[in-house]
Formats: C-alpha cells, sequence, structure tokens
C-alpha cells in the first residue's frame, strides 16, 4: 500500500521499513520486494544492496519469487545495471532458469526468455534446452 498510494501517497521510506520488518519474521517475499524497491526508486536505489538481497534470497527453488529472482539477476548483469555488463554471470542465471526450474514454468517465461536471452544485442547465449521448450 505504501508503495502504490492506496491509502495516500506513495511512501518508499514508509514500504521499506515494512518490507525490512517482514523479512525480520521470516517472510521473505518481502525480501524480493526490498531488492526490487532498492532498484526502481529512485530516492532509494541502491543496485548493489538490490543484488545482495536477491542473491541471499532464500525462497523454495520452485517458486515463482525464485524463477523471478533469477530473472532480475539475468537482466541486471545482462544489461549492466549499477554495473558494467557481465556476460558470464548473466548466462550463469539463464542456465539456472532451465536447470533448476520445471519446463511448464520456464515455458510460461517465453516472452521474457526469447526477448532478454535471444535479441540482447546480438550477444546470443545459445542455450539448446531453452530453445527447445521455446519454439
Amino acid at each position: 500500500m505504501a508503495m502504490h498510494g492506496i491509502y495516500g501517497e506513495v511512501n518508499p521510506h514508509l514500504a521499506k521499513s515494512l518490507f525490512e520488518k517482514g523479512m525480520s519474521t521470516r517472510y521473505m517475499q518481502n525480501q524480493y520486494a526490498l531488492a526490487h524497491l532498492y532498484l526502481n526508486e529512485n530516492e532509494l536505489q541502491d543496485v548493489h544492496q538490490a543484488l545482495k538481497l536477491l542473491k541471499e534470497y532464500k525462497a523454495n527453488r520452485h517458486s515463482q519469487f525464485a524463477l523471478m529472482r533469477l530473472r532480475d539477476l539475468y537482466t541486471i548483469y545482462a544489461n549492466g545495471i549499477g554495473m558494467e555488463e557481465d556476460l558470464a554471470s548473466a548466462e550463469m542465471y539463464a542456465r539456472s532458469i532451465i536447470a533448476n526450474h520445471d519446463e511448464t514454468k520456464v515455458v510460461r517465461m517465453k516472452p521474457f526468455l526469447s526477448l532478454f536471452l535471444f535479441s540482447r544485442r546480438s550477444k546470443l547465449f545459445i542455450i539448446p534446452q531453452l530453445t527447445e521448450k521455446i519454439e
């Protein structure tokens, strides 16, 4: 609510404190939400803190948050958000999407994967298992 201004003005600082409080109660989706706050909110933008939260996120590896976490890590490294591009790390996270998730979840990510994995400035990651699942 603090993020979307449902009951008034958007308040990113209140959202940050609520997400941090939620993390302390082991509601781990708050950690993912806080990482996104650090990535997207101008007042609080801190890519390195977001990376730290995304890397240490301990969701069930089959949850949607685990898949989105890998997608976000891929995007940060492939696009050089807050740092120089690191295509080796980006490829590692792209491969993790395939290795750690069942086919139905990966196929649901088809628009994302085809957009980012195969057309990123002509820097192609050839991942045979992924190509088979997308086509």
